[in-house]
């Protein structure tokens, strides 16, 4: 009996803390570091519509070309700590881009690099994907997952510095404390363990 009690308390406390599968993160703001040097308007990486492969790279998607000099970048606040498990981005194929969330301590860590051999086009926009179930997936930018509350998208060499993003999407689910379980859920559970506990002693004594 007491086995059976413990069975239940554990199944119970499993049902209450299971966290929810991984979903798309809706970002807080997504903000240029120079805005100058950026074009199209940043709604377009989250409208959730990815260009055409092969598609041209100024068409519905935010550009930019800051030279051999400049290195812009995208600031991804999600407005929470989030565990990120996948991404799927939709880059110009001829470029290099690095994703990096923040970590601990302030600083930046590198999630993934796209490299500008990567993909399946010769140029024009390419999606890519983590999630190794869909056509799209690229085994080279998987990664582990992470908990971080910002992502950093970065234009990297070798590149023609014509650097474009269609669309990113995030999945993952947010960090926080266990949920605590209302008043009459308490009571109920206490009740009926307390019910099992009154049943099996009374079966022992007889």
């Amino acid at each position: 009996m007491k086995k059976l009690v413990l069975s239940l308390s554990v199944f119970v406390l499993c049902a209450i803390t299971s966290g929810a599968n991984a979903y798309l993160i809706n970002p807080l703001t997504i903000t240029a570091s120079d805005p100058s040097t950026f074009n199209g308007d940043l709604n377009y990486l989250t409208d959730s519509s990815f260009p055409s492969e092969w598609g041209y790279w100024k068409t519905n998607t935010v550009w930019w070309s800051p030279g051999h000099t400049n290195v812009p970048y995208l600031d991804i606040d999600l407005g929470g700590t989030f565990r990120i498990t996948d991404v799927v981005i939709s880059v110009d194929n001829n470029d290099g881009y690095t994703l990096d969330y923040l970590g601990s301590g302030s600083t930046w860590t590198n999630a993934f690099t796209i490299a500008s051999t990567m993909g399946e086009v010769g140029s024009g926009m390419d999606t890519m994907s983590t999630k190794d179930w869909e056509g799209e997936y690229i085994s080279l930018i998987d990664f582990a997952a992470f908990e971080t509350q910002a992502l950093r998208l970065t234009g990297v060499t070798p590149s023609d510095y014509n650097y474009s993003v269609g669309e990113i999407q995030i999945f993952g689910t947010e960090v926080a404390p266990a949920p605590v379980p209302e008043p009459s859920t308490l009571l109920l559970l206490c009740g009926g363990l307390f019910c099992l506990i009154c049943y099996s002693r009374k079966h022992i004594k007889s």
